[in-house]
């Protein structure tokens, strides 16, 4: 086997994700992360862990001695991903942490179900679920105006959404759904959960919202 090194001026180094004691650098797009040890990454995700675990043969990558590994996903998700294992964990997604967009948790979330990251998975999709579960379950009445229902939302889950992200909520719903480990698994995301993510795209005003509607 021969290595070829390349050019990191030929990359953009994540420098909040390049790790100077790294021993593996992730390639997402045209982005370079440096991060520790196939053991530490495959403690994280035993699929992503044998990703980086496959047999080289011929010519392989470095990048300042460091083996490279090429992934297909989005360098945009995978740096959401990575920034919320390693610093500072997935943990810090509960719904008691620091507020969040809707964006940096779908990206993580995407990433998480693709490599079968299980307690991350549980932790984002908790949180989304309780972006747009929470009205149902609330004294705000049975014909809200939908300006009330936003805050509740905002205030109860702190994660900010931007109401040109509703097709992506549900989709990504979808996609988690998809993956129930039997036919008897109830779904991760209910039906009513994602009319209400519908329900966040339209024009809001003079719009009502009512819980009835969503079933």
């Amino acid at each position: 086997m021969r290595s070829i090194e390349l050019s990191i001026s030929n990359l953009r180094k994540a420098e909040d994700l390049w790790y100077n004691d790294g021993t593996i650098v992730i390639i997402a797009g045209t982005t370079a992360f440096c991060v520790y040890s196939r053991v530490q990454v495959k403690a994280v995700s035993s699929v992503f862990g044998d990703m980086l675990n496959l047999p080289r043969e011929g010519e392989y990558e470095t990048v300042e001695g460091r083996v490279v590994v090429r992934v297909p996903d989005s360098e945009i998700d995978m740096s959401h991903f990575l920034r919320m294992v390693f610093r500072p964990g997935y943990d810090s997604l509960a719904y008691e942490a620091e507020p969040i967009a809707f964006s940096a948790l779908a990206s993580f979330l995407r990433i998480a179900h693709k490599y079968n990251v299980e307690k991350g998975v549980a932790v984002a999709v908790d949180r989304l679920s309780r972006r747009f579960g929470a009205p149902l379950h609330t004294s705000l009445g049975h014909r809200t105006a939908w300006d009330k229902v936003e805050a509740h939302l905002n205030a109860s889950s702190r994660v900010t959404f931007d109401p040109a992200d509703a097709i992506e909520a549900v989709n990504l719903m979808r996609l988690v759904n998809s993956s129930a480990t039997s036919a008897d698994s109830p779904p991760r995301f209910t039906d009513v959960t994602m009319a209400v993510a519908l329900t966040s795209g339209k024009p809001q005003n003079p719009n009502y919202f009512d819980p009835s509607n969503t079933y």
